[in-house]
Formats: structure tokens, sequence, C-alpha cells
């Protein structure tokens, strides 16, 4: 399994999100630690370290990732602090070594060609979680599952 760990905006941040994004919706959600190919019979331990929290994040700024494609990422970058004691606790209880410097963050578009030309305000959004994602890149747009 294709895993992800993640916050999920609330409804007001996920609709002020969705204006500026070309992804579907119920896709958006902002990346917090990405253990990869999984076997599935670490999903159970994996959730047993997952605490449910509301945090309060402010955007930082908008930026393109290269991407394995030749395309590249939009994303929204987010203040790590609010959620780094939570990334340190989830390395740590998981045994996962990541050698990315952590860079919360909201995809906001994907295989993008050049930069677009959004205006995204340095602001406030409100995140829930962490919670743990199925990710399936096999068709057109990648499905997220949320793994209970």
């Amino acid at each position: 399994m294709r895993l992800f760990i993640a916050w999920a905006p609330d409804d007001a941040s996920r609709h002020r999100l969705a204006q500026i994004s070309t992804l579907p919706e119920d896709n958006l959600h902002l990346t917090c630690l990405f253990p990869g190919s999984t076997k599935e019979e670490k999903v159970p331990e994996i959730l047993s370290h997952l605490k449910e929290d509301t945090i309060k994040a402010s955007s930082r700024k908008e930026e393109w990732w290269p991407d394995c494609k030749g395309t590249c990422l939009h994303v929204l970058t987010f203040d790590p602090q609010p959620f780094e004691n939570t990334y340190h606790a989830l390395l740590e209880a998981l045994d996962f070594r990541e050698e990315r410097t952590f860079r919360p963050h909201v995809t906001l578009a994907r295989r993008v060609e050049a930069a677009p030309h959004t205006k995204v305000c340095e602001s406030d959004f409100v995140f829930t979680g962490p919670y743990l994602y199925a990710s399936d890149l096999s068709g057109d747009h990648p499905v997220y599952t949320r793994l209970l």
C-alpha cells in the first residue's frame, strides 16, 4: 500500500483551498509524513500512534516543486511549527527515517507545466488530524482513502 499521513482542512479552510486548486476538493490535505510503500499489516500499528487534534496553521507561500514526470507540483507551504511535535513523535514511534526536510504543504495542482498566476494571501487555516491515507495513482487523478 502507498501510504501517507496528513491533516484534513476544516470545511471553511477546504473551501478556501478549493478556490485556488485544480484538484478535487475531497483530495485536499496537508501532507505531514510519507512512508510510501508499506505492508498492509503495518496499518494497525501506524493508526495506533495517531492522536486526533485540531491545529491552526499559517500559510507561507506558493511553490512549484519538480516531479518525476518533468512537470511540477503547485503547493502552498505552511509554517511547520504547529506540526513539528506530531511529526517527530511519529518518526520516532514508527522508526521511520525521513531524508527530506519537513515541509508541510497542501498540493494545489499536479503535473503543472508552468507556474500558474494565482494570488494566495498568507492566511490561517484550520486542520484536524493526523490521519492515515492510502493513495491510488493508477487513474487520471489520484484517489486518497482515509484509513480508520
